[in-house]
């Protein structure tokens, strides 16, 4: 593995062991703390030193930062290529545009590359793998990140890994009414955040946080609900963020 700096200057060559058990490379905890590398050559040691006319290479972006490597060493078995996640990708009129075959995304980053058709239907792969496994990607989504992946119809990734938000409550509010563990349902919690918000004049619900994975969970909790984020402006003939207050 050739890395590379933030202009494209060398940094330095490894030689790793990629564990078929793991799925991880046995050198993870070595080369994780690795700072400051923006792109990476990942190939066969006998193939390493080709030029690159005479290698088949897969680009995938890795939108981590670069200051942790230990963000990207997971996905290299891949052929990661890190980059900009907002960056134009495949214009056909700009050869220096990059065109990554694959694109490690954030979920909330989806709707908008759907939206620039920057993406492909990926229906006939998830159908491929119930074929091969007799189980289904969907089954294994969850629920509330389900329509995370599927705009239109149209399975848009696969995931490859997941992160959980806590979620909480004001125990005096509700202490002596009743179990909340027996009957606790998302229909009840936007029930109850109206009646708080009547009562007070406050949010009965709130995400709270500086960090864009607050975010990421509003947007998982209104995509689960069928509430959109981009629709269409036909007065303007434009797309746009649509959130009401």
């Amino acid at each position: 593995m050739d890395t590379f700096d933030e202009n494209d200057n060398f940094i330095s060559r490894y030689r790793l062991e990629f564990n078929y058990t793991t799925y991880l490379f046995n050198d993870f905890e070595e080369i994780k703390f690795i700072q400051n590398v923006k792109k990476v050559i990942l190939c066969r040691t006998k193939d390493i030193d080709k030029s690159e006319n005479d290698k088949n290479t897969i680009i995938l972006w890795n939108t981590s930062d670069v200051s942790y490597f230990g963000n990207t060493i997971v996905y290299l078995s891949a052929f990661p290529k890190y980059d900009n996640v907002n960056a134009e990708i495949c214009n056909d009129n700009d050869e220096s545009i990059t065109c990554p075959d694959l694109i490690i995304l954030g979920t909330t980053q989806f709707a908008s590359r759907y939206n620039k058709d920057e993406t492909l239907n990926l229906n006939k792969y998830y159908l491929k793998y119930y074929k091969e496994t007799g189980k289904t990607i969907q089954s294994r989504l969850f629920k509330y990140t389900f329509y995370d992946y599927l705009i239109n119809n149209n399975w848009l990734a696969f995931p490859i890994s997941i992160d959980f938000r806590m979620f909480r409550y004001n125990e005096t509010t509700f202490r002596n009414w009743f179990e909340l563990s027996k009957t606790w349902t998302w229909e009840k919690v936007f029930e109850y955040a109206k009646i708080i918000t009547n009562c007070t004049g406050k949010p009965g619900l709130r995400f709270v946080g500086s960090r864009n994975a607050d975010l990421k969970m509003f947007t998982s909790v209104c995509h689960s609900l069928g509430i959109p984020f981009i629709v269409d402006d036909n007065y303007l003939e434009i797309k746009k963020m649509w959130i009401k207050k």
